[in-house]
């Protein structure tokens, strides 16, 4: 640890294909904050010295990676890709909320069940790397949660406040950008066997409809990232000038909601009959329109999975004083 930096943070960190999901204890205020941060990266040229390096490329981060060449954006569409910008963006943040690496008490990261095999090598890559000729090193304070099992830790969170009895049997749909995961909750205990992951089931499916459209209709190849940006402002804008979207967009948001109903009611038979909650999590939360009681969509549901690997991380960094105090 560099001299005078104080192991201060706890970091819930989800970890999304289009955006990052941030909650943060500051162990010193004991008040917890949710952030949002791009994970949109791109390569750069080896003279744009002022950029991340690593692993001997030039990478652009959050604005200027957005307005790099389409062909140069990474998009994330697989666990490859996820490797390759996971890093980077973590590094990205931390710098742009001047947290000093040294300064995370623990940080527990989020990985979806689709990429779940990997999670030993995605543990190993996040816990000790180099950047910008900087060794970032989380050895001992860094653990691995699968996505949806956060949620389900900050909807009890959630019900507890409410002072709301949580029930026996539900359902979590976590729905990202990239995937969609089914997590399946009884007695308490996340029931592995049930558990659900289609890898492009979330909102990459609107985005992909979108950048069809967009070759199609007006001719310009752009990338997921962008095909997102332009989902969230409603147009989209090249050679000065600005292609309207808010006409076709519902449909395709009527489409996926449509897609992803008829999937997770098919694929959980049981669990819609008898189950008195369904929840929905995750930025594609907010395209749900509930259509039967026990449908809920959380509160601010983006932050659903960052929250409870926030809270995870904390009783991670108690046990682990415990142990260095036994």
């Amino acid at each position: 640890m560099i001299q005078g930096k104080k192991q201060r943070y706890i970091i819930g960190y989800d970890n999304g294909a289009a955006n990052i999901k941030v909650s943060i204890l500051d162990l010193k205020t004991n008040e917890r904050k949710n952030y949002v941060s791009s994970s949109i990266i791109a390569t750069a040229p080896d003279d744009a010295t002022d950029m991340i390096l690593y692993k001997k490329q030039r990478y652009y981060t959050g604005v200027e990676a957005l307005y790099a060449k389409s062909e140069s954006q990474i998009d994330i569409i697989g666990y490859d890709s996820l490797s390759i910008m996971s890093p980077i963006a973590l590094y990205a943040f931390l710098k742009q909320e001047n947290i000093h690496p040294d300064e995370v008490a623990f940080i527990t990261i989020g990985l979806s069940f689709a990429h779940y095999a990997h999670a030993s090598e995605f543990k190993k890559l996040l816990t000790k790397f180099k950047i910008n000729n900087e060794v970032i090193d989380f050895t001992g304070r860094l653990s691995m949660i699968p996505q949806g099992v956060g949620a389900k830790i900050s909807i009890e969170e959630l019900y507890e406040k409410k002072g709301l009895k949580i029930p026996h049997a539900y359902l979590i749909i976590d729905l990202g950008f990239l995937t969609r995961d089914d997590v399946d909750v009884i007695n308490g205990t996340v029931r592995k066997e049930n558990v659900n992951a289609e890898e492009h089931g979330g909102v990459i499916r609107v985005a992909r409809n979108i950048q069809e459209y967009v070759m199609r209709k007006l001719g310009f190849d752009i990338s997921i990232k962008e095909a997102k940006e332009a989902l969230d402002n409603g147009e989209y804008f090249a050679s000065g000038e600005v292609y309207p979207l808010d006409k076709v967009i519902p449909d395709f948001l009527k489409e996926y909601t449509k897609y992803v109903m008829s999937q997770v009611e098919s694929k959980h038979v049981r669990e819609f009959l008898k189950y008195r909650k369904i929840f929905f999590v995750g930025g594609g939360a907010h395209f749900i329109e509930p259509d039967r009681q026990n449908i809920e969509i959380i509160e601010e549901p983006e932050f659903a999975n960052s929250i409870g690997n926030c809270i995870k991380a904390a009783a991670d960094y108690k046990k682990k004083l415990a142990e260095e105090t036994a």
